[in-house]
């Protein structure tokens, strides 16, 4: 019997069927050894440079004269410079996510309800117009910065991006709730995202406020907070509802939506109120020719790996992220920005001021050990019948640590498992070594297996082989 790896089966005290998803595990489409794909441990974490404080966001700017990468590290503006060190250049209020933009002449920071501008030749400074008021969010588009408060939408001048006017003011009308974010889509279109809707605006230049909404594009659907939506390959992917929906996670182009959320996953998000919901974030990002979406909840990390979706559905899309091994400590790393100059995605942290990358040679996060976790769905018709063998397909040969143990146990329910029993899982240049695993366990009628391992030897495994008798 062959047996997937992709999730398991679990329930819960609601008398509900649940899905128990992967760990620090995700899949990746090839075929091999007579499956379509295997499960990869997910990257690990390498330190590049020390921040100054918990990480808000960042940016890589490519126009000549400003580019770089620059972040808001605690509250401090700075700029990573490849070398790894960093420079200090300006001080941002506030411990809130960060919002960027940059024109032809400066780089915008919205932070803690205040703007900033910073160019080498004149500075890190606030931007005090009274007209600003207090923003939560800004990008750039044809000449000029735009931003919201959380009700109006307004620009700055057209001629001097360093003044704002009373005038150059409007607001998303298609329904009367807050305007939480902006965005920039493919066609040049301005998009205000509301808790409950999307209103597309083109530029139309028209006397003061530039930009006219396009009533054919509107969209009854909202997001959760400024930065819970991502763009991604001409994509924008968003935490958010419907007014008569319950919340779910949603992909958008064209004045349509398509939700990519599974059941499993709707129920996490329900677990959330609208206060907790307001801080989520989202990473989106292709890296080896997966494409990866983050959805950074309060206390824990969920990644979409929309490259299986695709192909398979949303339903084995999901994993959870995390950086512990033992609890439920949610992934450090967010805010991830790839940078040419090092040809690494590089991220700030939750928890302290590093600032590291996505690294495939190790499975540690800054040294230290992070567990991940693979079940099995329940296995019916084995009733009265003895495993006699279980054999993993995997990759041996590279563990330069000798630590590689995976730790095995079974479950009748999927919700209760046994003692863990414990194998190694390869020695360093045994190439040739199978991983097998022979129980002689007695089945009384379901029986479903989870797969641990912490070492600092990233692991995969392409399929589970079940011999019975």
């Amino acid at each position: 019997m062959e047996i997937p790896l992709v999730k398991g089966d679990t329930y819960d005290s609601t008398v509900d069927y649940r899905d128990s998803l992967p760990v620090n595990m995700y899949a990746v489409m090839r075929a091999i050894k007579g499956t379509q794909g295997y499960m990869n441990q997910f990257y690990g974490l390498t330190k590049f440079v020390d921040g100054v404080g918990v990480d808000r966001g960042g940016v890589l700017v490519s126009r000549t004269g400003l580019e770089g990468h620059y972040r808001v590290s605690g509250t401090s503006f700075i700029k990573v410079n490849t070398n790894g060190t960093t420079t200090v250049l300006g001080a941002v209020t506030g411990s809130d996510q960060c919002s960027f933009a940059y024109s032809f002449d400066n780089i915008a920071i919205v932070g803690n309800g205040r703007l900033y501008y910073y160019n080498p030749t004149n500075g890190f400074r606030e931007i005090t117009d009274p007209i600003i008021g207090n923003p939560i969010d800004i990008v750039w588009a044809d000449g000029v910065f735009i931003l919201t408060d959380g009700e109006g939408v307004f620009h700055s001048d057209v001629a001097d991006e360093n003044l704002y006017r009373a005038l150059d003011f409007s607001d998303a009308t298609f329904r009367p709730d807050p305007s939480l974010g902006l965005g920039i889509n493919e066609d040049n279109e301005l998009l205000v995202f509301g808790k409950f809707t999307i209103e597309p605006f083109r530029n139309i230049g028209a006397q003061d406020f530039i930009f006219r909404s396009i009533t054919s594009k509107y969209l009854k659907l909202g997001c959760v907070g400024t930065q819970a939506r991502k763009e991604m390959n001409g994509f924008w992917y968003v935490v958010g509802r419907r007014k008569e929906t319950a919340v779910g996670f949603h992909q958008i182009k064209s004045g349509g939506e398509k939700k990519l959320s599974s059941r499993e996953i709707d129920k996490v998000l329900a677990e959330y109120d609208d206060e907790q919901l307001a801080t989520v974030t989202i990473d989106a990002f292709t890296k080896e020719n997966v494409k990866m979406i983050l959805i950074h909840l309060p206390d824990k990390t969920i990644l979409f790996n929309e490259t299986i979706a695709e192909n398979h559905g949303s339903d084995n899309a999901f994993t959870i992220l995390k950086s512990d091994t033992i609890g439920d400590r949610t992934y450090r790393a967010r805010n991830f920005i790839f940078d040419g100059d090092t040809n690494e995605w590089i991220g700030g942290d939750k928890l302290n001021s590093n600032i590291g990358y996505l690294d495939e040679t190790k499975a540690t996060h800054y040294d230290e050990i992070a567990e991940w976790l693979l079940y099995t769905p329940i296995v019916s018709g084995l009733e009265t019948a003895s495993i006699d063998e279980l054999e993993l397909n995997t990759i041996a040969g590279f563990s330069p640590d000798n630590d590689a143990t995976v730790f095995y146990s079974t479950s009748e329910t999927g919700l209760i498992f046994s003692q863990e029993y414990t194998q190694l899982y390869t020695d360093n240049h045994n190439y040739n070594q199978r991983f097998i695993i022979r129980p002689r366990h007695y089945v009384r009628d379901d029986v479903a297996f989870k797969f641990r391992g912490a070492s600092r030897s990233r692991m995969n495994f392409s399929l589970l082989k079940l011999v019975a008798s």
